[in-house]
């Protein structure tokens, strides 16, 4: 993933949560490579999926 100049690499999210009607979500949480004297932190829990993994 690129943007306005950052690469984010080496993203780990967390292991399965699951919610409603048999989907799963996972957190995330990572920063980006530091361009131009600064880095971004990104996090969040991702889309719905189907199943527990």
């Amino acid at each position: 993933m690129f943007e306005d100049g950052h690469t984010h690499h080496k993203a780990y999210s967390g292991p399965a949560i699951p919610v409603e009607n048999g989907m799963h979500v996972h957190y995330y949480d990572f920063y980006t490579t530091e361009d131009n004297g600064h880095q971004h932190r990104v996090r969040g829990v991702d889309q719905p999926a189907p199943g527990n993994k």
